[in-house]
């Protein structure tokens, strides 16, 4: 129910998978990305691999990145197109 005109409002849902595919799975690589290239570099969020030779993040920055990503995500589902009913069934 809309708080401004009491109307009743519903997500049409038009566009949805479109959105997820071209919005939200380029959006949840890129962070994810850009995520584990910082937290590697960072001090106190990484450790040292021998067998690979590099760096990763550690369970602190994992976490961190988890919380990049629900927070981007999360962000994103904000777009949804919305309706007005016109019956209240």
């Amino acid at each position: 129910m809309c708080g401004g005109c009491g109307k009743l409002l519903y997500l049409t849902g038009n566009r949805r998978f479109r959105r997820f595919f071209l919005l939200v799975l380029p959006v949840f690589w890129g962070v994810s990305i850009l995520g584990h290239s910082v937290f590697s570099r960072v001090n106190g969020l990484n450790i040292y691999r021998e067998a690979r030779g590099g760096y990763e993040p550690n369970f602190l920055g994992f976490l961190l990145i988890c919380l990049m990503i629900w927070f981007t995500v999360s962000l994103l589902y904000r777009f949804e197109i919305v309706g007005v009913a016109t019956s209240k069934d």
